[in-house]
């Protein structure tokens, strides 16, 4: 039998159990589906051998209208939609990572730093797979952050799948009532002022900018901002601490919306005449590629670290009173320089990654660069292939082949910009030795944030 219309009989034999005989095979309209799936709902609930509430079978279909949407769009029951403002006020319970649906599992955005998700080991694009031993395959997204919230000084056991592990890792974490204070700040030596920004919550930018205005009054020379493992969060909020940043009248970001109508956010102030270093890793999102973005485009300051998250879109919510709320994607977002974010991430001008003790081992191994010869485009050999160790090492986006393709390529220039050399993105004997020097650096530094020491060597170089 033909498949559609095996479809139509039953859906026909369906409509005329529960009483709509008068549904035809043709097409119907959005209303009389509506109408159908409101009688299935009570038809179900009715006649289901097993247990069928209604609120249930209710929010299972609010769910099902969102997950068809995106990643970034959903449904909130009640509770949910609390523990969701509880969460953007920062204060809320739990473990302290932030989530996001995928594939029927949940994707670690990024852990919070200083929470039990974080101090777990647990990192950005870590892929939860079980909660205390169980699958949670298509198990709705409210249904297991449920199981993993919890009374404070229980544990639960996260099961993980992380890239380039063929098994499920396995996190016991105990949970706490997590107090996300957004702002983390010091004067390091030199007069270097270090704000760490954890989080968008509703007291970041009045946190940030008392903090700012602190230490400038301390005189300080140059300043890093810390956006790694910062998952994101209000777009306002974002805009009130951009505006220190960027120059008065120019752009922050652009928000373009379904009905083509874009929004263009400009700094209303004169930006802060300090040299300035953003860090990022593949941890920071969607607010914070944002500001990461705005400096770097503007060119007030520049980005070190490793490629960001790549979340481009904009969510608002609805609270539908004693029916929950829902998150809806209703706009992506544009760099200020035109550049796009969602699924790209922001490059940083200085690419260099925290190497773990796996890659610093893995650094022994890495093959010489003895040719002397200029590798160019096209070309293949020993060069290239060590080459690309030492650039994935530091955190560029190529995988070692000994083949001179356009990515490798790429990365040179990257790295060659960095250095303050010729950017020719031609493997070059003084290409060659900055790389050697550079991991040389990170492997016997003994530092265990390069990402921060490089903020600081830069920020020195131009303060003299």
């Amino acid at each position: 039998m033909n498949k559609n219309i095996a479809k139509k009989a039953l859906a026909f034999g369906l409509a005329a159990s529960i009483g709509l005989s008068g549904m035809s095979f043709a097409a119907p309209s959005n209303d009389e589906r509506l109408g159908f799936m409101n009688e299935m709902i009570k038809y179900v609930e009715k006649n289901f051998k097993g247990e069928a509430d209604q609120e249930k079978l209710l929010d299972a279909a609010f769910e099902g209208i969102l997950d068809s949407t995106d990643k970034y769009s959903e449904y909130y029951t009640v509770d949910e939609y609390k523990t969701f403002t509880d969460r953007t006020s920062g204060v809320f319970g739990g473990v302290g990572i932030t989530i996001t649906a995928e594939s029927g599992y949940l994707r670690v955005i990024s852990p919070i730093d200083g929470t039990p998700g974080f101090r777990s080991g647990i990192k950005s694009g870590d892929m939860i797979v079980e909660v205390d031993g169980e699958s949670i395959k298509d198990v709705p997204s409210g249904d297991v952050i449920k199981r993993i919230k919890g009374k404070p000084g229980t544990d639960v056991i996260l099961g993980i799948r992380r890239e380039g592990e063929t098994e499920v890792l396995n996190f016991t974490i105990t949970r706490e009532i997590i107090e996300v204070n957004p702002v983390e700040a010091k004067i390091m030596d030199g007069g270097i002022g270090y704000i760490k920004l954890k989080e968008f919550n509703d007291n970041s930018a009045r946190d940030f900018g008392k903090t700012l205005l602190d230490q400038m009054d301390q005189n300080v020379k140059g300043l890093i901002i810390d956006l790694r493992n910062n998952p994101g969060g209000s777009l306002s909020q974002v805009i009130d601490i951009a505006d220190y940043f960027v120059p008065e009248g120019k752009a922050i970001v652009r928000i373009d919306y379904k009905a083509k109508i874009d929004r263009i956010y400009k700094s209303e102030m004169v930006n802060v005449k300090l040299p300035i270093v953003v860090l990022v890793n593949e941890g920071s999102a969607s607010a914070s590629e944002i500001l990461a973005s705005a400096i770097q485009d503007n060119k007030t300051g520049v980005v070190v670290g490793v490629k960001s998250y790549g979340k481009g879109t904009v969510q608002s919510v609805t609270n539908m009173g004693e029916y929950g709320a829902f998150k809806l994607t209703v706009a992506e977002y544009m760099s200020s320089g035109d550049n796009k974010i969602n699924g790209v991430g922001v490059i940083p001008d200085v690419v260099i990654k925290n190497p773990e003790m796996e890659d610093k081992e893995a650094a022994k191994a890495f093959a010489p660069m003895p040719e002397d010869k200029v590798n160019k485009l096209g070309d293949t050999g020993l060069n290239i292939y060590g080459a690309q160790q030492r650039l994935q090492f530091l955190g560029y986006s190529v995988k070692p082949d000994g083949k001179m393709g356009q990515k490798t390529v790429d990365a040179i220039k990257l790295f060659q910009k960095s250095r303050d050399i010729d950017t020719t993105g031609n493997l070059d004997y003084q290409t060659r030795r900055e790389l050697r020097e550079e991991v040389a650096d990170i492997y016997s530094g003994g530092t265990e944030d390069a990402q921060l020491a490089k903020a600081v060597e830069l920020l020195k170089n131009r303060i003299k």
